[in-house]
C-alpha cells in the first residue's frame, strides 16, 4: 500500500528528484542500501515496507525526511 508524502520531499544530488509517496520512499532506500547497509537504513526500508494506515504513513514519511537530512 503507498500513501502520499506532503509535502515532497526533494532529495538533493546529483541525480536530484522528488519522493512523493512512501511506495517511492522504500524505492530509494533500496537503491541506497547499496552503499548504505547500516540498521537505521534497514529499518527504515521495513517500516515504509510495513505501511498500512494514514498515521503509519505520516510517521514513516516524517522518519524518511529526516534520514535524507542526514545523509552525505
Amino acid at each position: 500500500m503507498s500513501f502520499a508524502i506532503n509535502p515532497p520531499i526533494l532529495v538533493r544530488g546529483p541525480h536530484g528528484t522528488f519522493v512523493r509517496s512512501t511506495e517511492e520512499a522504500a524505492a530509494y532506500v533500496r537503491r541506497r542500501l547499496l552503499a548504505d547497509t547500516s540498521d537505521g537504513a534497514i529499518e527504515l526500508l521495513q517500516q515504509l515496507e510495513l505501511v498500512g494506515t494514514v498515521d503509519q504513513a505520516m510517521d514513516a514519511g516524517s522518519a524518511f525526511r529526516s534520514w535524507v537530512a542526514h545523509q552525505s
